[in-house]
């Protein structure tokens, strides 16, 4: 979160107030460890949509090695600066595996 807080699904939904319209919306005033409102500047945060449990695993299959391979690797880090939310790309994934794709971050 903003305040530098990771919080887990559990938590989302004590701390948070779940969204009417949308079943894995949920909206959080403050940060439920530090008490830390959220202001105009953090709405990104404010918002959060959980994973819903029959969706299953996220997994990112990276095929090729070489220059296939850091062409990937490049992909990913500029999707990465584009999202922009200061997270590795690997928390938006369940299970990352690649072949011969050469060293991991």
């Amino acid at each position: 979160m903003s305040c530098g807080h990771t919080i887990c699904a559990t938590c989302v939904t004590i701390f948070g107030q779940q969204s009417t319209s949308e079943q894995y919306l949920y909206r959080l005033a403050e940060c439920g460890l530090c008490q830390k409102e959220f202001t105009a500047d953090t709405t990104a945060w404010s918002e959060i949509q959980l994973k819903p449990a029959e969706a299953g695993p996220r997994i990112l299959a990276i095929d090729g090695g070489g220059v296939r391979g850091t062409v990937s690797a490049r992909i990913l880090d500029l999707l990465e600066q584009e999202i922009n939310l200061d997270l590795p790309i690997s928390y938006f994934f369940d299970l990352i595996i690649g072949t011969s794709s050469g060293e991991s971050r």
